[in-house]
């Protein structure tokens, strides 16, 4: 390190730590970043987001929506989960709140059936969710959208009825866009759009509630989900609903996900599709090494089982799922609402056999480091549409406005210290040029 051998070297010093000051006041620096992030995450699309361990967890919970002991008690052993786990994000798969969704983004069963039951710290991580077919009963479905919108969505993340993130972990500590890592892409799906409701109205005759399906709208889910399989360069693929392709509950089979959708996950080499609506825990067997996931009794539980020739598991206990995936494996286990062990799953990516699915213990593959906040890959931090041009735009102008009240910040904090002190570290330190710079600064000293 060169210093230049000045009394008014403090003025840098000053410099240093006011410069902090202002990019703190001004919401710059990491907490800028942080909003930054958060801000993506609710309205876009589509993401890309960094996490720089050697692993990806999250836990997997549906039909969690019912307000009771049943649901206070998973919860419970979830919060214990993610202690152990340290998830990165958590998947609701639908039937949010029973029995008709909620009618507003500030609707009191927010508080009452999710905020003040998922409250632990161990589950403050984003939870990405999708709707159910009780979600729209109240025929406001967008209330859920609104919500992940608005200042009172600390976790809560439903930037539209479909979306996607894509996740690169396994990578450099600052998650360099230079050193490769693994890619992780998960779906997000309106199952009611894109096959379950009838088009025109649908109304649910019990409720007298209604909403609105188009043709379109069908057209354009189904278009989005195929061009995103088709785009992507994932190593990993995942895809979550709520409705089961494939289910030996009481709902069975899906005939529009079965005849359209499965296909697609198995031209596309998806590796696993998460969903809920049976309310019980399954895993099922699909073509080419494709696994399918139900965890529909995060708050209902229902005794109710059909023969079916891809079924590998089936329990009809309370409880979630539980995910940890590196470079070659994922593993997955469904956990009881007591937190007992109900299966093990462990396969590799594209297609391959699984090479253990068990009901029994095992050695679990853990992580190679805690969990942290998801993080912008530097470079490539968004990728694809927003919800709107405005949306980007307004990303823009604030990144552009931040940088411009730094510089001014800095500016004037130089001006008033008259600070002239240079410090240089790292291979300029012993360049030739920039010692002789540093002498012509010090003869205006």
């Amino acid at each position: 390190m060169m210093v230049l051998p000045r009394s008014k070297c403090r003025s840098a010093i000053s410099l240093l730590v006011l410069s902090r000051c202002c990019s703190q006041s001004l919401g710059i620096g990491g907490n800028y970043f942080d909003e930054l992030q958060t801000y993506r995450d609710r309205f876009s699309l589509q993401s890309t987001f960094c996490v720089p361990t050697e692993s990806l967890s999250w836990l997997a919970l549906g039909d969690w929506g019912q307000p009771g002991d049943a649901q206070q008690q998973v919860a419970a052993t979830m919060a214990r989960e993610a202690s152990k786990r340290q998830p990165d994000f958590l998947l609701l798969l639908g039937d949010n709140f029973y029995p008709a969704g909620v009618f507003s983004s500030h609707d009191p069963q927010w508080n009452t059936t999710y905020d003040a039951v998922y409250d632990e710290a161990s589950l403050q991580v984003s939870h990405y969710a999708v709707l159910g077919n009780h979600d729209y009963y109240s025929g406001n479905p967008f209330a859920q959208i609104e919500r992940c919108r608005n200042a009172d969505s600390k976790n809560w993340r439903m930037p539209d009825r479909w979306y996607s993130r894509e996740f690169v972990f396994d990578t450099s500590a600052h998650c360099s866009d230079h050193t490769p890592g693994v890619k992780v892409l998960f779906l997000f799906l309106d199952t009611m759009v894109l096959a379950v409701a009838d088009l025109g109205l649908f109304e649910n005759g019990t409720r007298g509630k209604r909403y609105w399906v188009e043709a379109e709208q069908r057209s354009q889910h189904w278009k989005w989900l195929e061009e995103t399989l088709k785009a992507s360069t994932a190593d990993w693929v995942f895809v979550v609903g709520h409705h089961p392709v494939f289910s030996a509950g009481k709902h069975g089979d899906q005939a529009t996900l079965k005849q359209k959708l499965d296909p697609l996950l198995v031209k596309y080499g998806v590796d696993m599709y998460l969903s809920g609506h049976d309310h019980d825990q399954q895993m099922l067997l699909g073509d080419h090494g494709l696994t399918y996931l139900i965890s529909g009794s995060g708050s209902k539980l229902r005794n109710t089982s059909v023969p079916h020739d891809r079924l590998a598991f089936q329990r009809h206990e309370y409880g979630f799922a539980s995910s940890v995936l590196n470079r070659t494996h994922l593993v997955t286990t469904w956990l009881s609402e007591s937190g007992q062990l109900l299966h093990r799953h462990v396969q590799t990516p594209r297609g391959r056999p699984p090479l253990l699915s068990e009901d029994t213990s095992g050695a679990e593959l853990t992580r190679g480091e805690p969990s942290v906040d998801e993080k912008w890959q530097a470079g490539n931090g968004y990728v694809g549409a927003s919800t709107g041009g405005e949306i980007a735009t307004g990303m823009d102008e604030m990144h552009t406005k931040g940088l411009l009240a730094w510089a001014l910040c800095t500016a004037i904090v130089l001006a008033l210290l008259g600070c002239r002190s240079v410090i240089l570290t790292g291979p300029e330190a012993h360049d030739p040029v920039s010692e002789r710079r540093l002498q012509e600064l010090s003869r205006w000293g």
